[in-house]
């Protein structure tokens, strides 16, 4: 008796040693599955996310547009006396470049200063100078104003009115002299002009060179930005140098 109760006891034991074995075998076959079934959705989300980032372009940076030119609203500055302010505005071209902004700057500020707003300020009672806008985008490009400081040209005379020339030579030549009327102008330099250049041209000193025949108007302007003027009308003639006579006895100019 005591035999076949010891047989059950050991028969019981290994049997629930064999259930627990195949209980953990079966959970370990589930978890195993479980994490297979887990992990494929992230496998196949990162082969996704590396397709799509390896299709992206990349996209193109805008050119610099640098400034090609500057203008001034005013090329000439007359400042009256010491303390005498004007502004002078800048416009740059393009439009669209990408920096607009301008360094301004003084060539000799003991006659006139700038600030950065292109405000000039004289800094003494007669004398000249220029102020340069400088773009800063590093294109170099500029704009200069012509300073002056002092006593304006009230007037300016010259030497002929009318001239009448007798052109016997190609390219003759005449001279015109200017005169400032007040000696207390501080710039008395001039700019000449003539009114057609195929009739008579004329230098910066007011030397006329005459081309043919016709009317022609010289002008001399003051550079001070008073823009008192002077004017000289020539009439350049042709003289007769030689005669033809046609079948009808009529005198021709040749």
């Amino acid at each position: 008796m005591k035999k076949l109760l010891s047989f059950l006891i050991i028969a019981t034991i290994i049997t629930s040693s064999l259930c627990v074995s195949y209980l953990a075998l079966g959970d370990n076959i589930t978890q195993s599955n479980t994490a297979e079934n887990t992990t494929e959705p992230v496998t196949e989300i990162s082969s996704t996310v590396a397709t799509t980032e390896s299709t992206i372009i990349p996209t193109t940076t805008e050119p610099i547009v640098k400034v090609k030119n500057i203008k001034v609203n005013k090329s000439i500055i007359s400042l009256s006396k010491k303390g005498k302010t004007a502004t002078v505005k800048v416009t740059v071209y393009p439009s669209n470049s990408y920096n607009k902004s301008v360094t301004w700057k003084s060539n000799n500020t003991k006659v006139a200063t700038v600030d950065k707003n292109g405000k000039i300020k004289a800094t003494t009672n007669k004398g000249v100078t220029y102020v340069t806008a400088r773009a800063k985008d590093g294109s170099n490009k500029f704009s200069k104003v012509f300073v002056v400081v002092g006593q304006k040209v009230q007037k300016i005379t010259l030497n002929k009115s009318f001239v009448t020339l007798n052109r016997s030579t190609k390219n003759i030549t005449y001279q015109l002299k200017k005169s400032i009327r007040n000696n207390n102008a501080t710039y008395k330099a001039v700019n000449w002009y003539t009114s057609n250049k195929n009739i008579a041209t004329v230098d910066s000193n007011g030397k006329v060179t005459v081309r043919k025949r016709g009317t022609v108007t010289i002008t001399a302007r003051a550079k001070d930005g008073s823009n008192k003027a002077a004017k000289c009308k020539i009439t350049v003639k042709q003289l007769v140098t030689k005669l033809s006579y046609s079948s009808k006895k009529q005198a021709k100019e040749v």
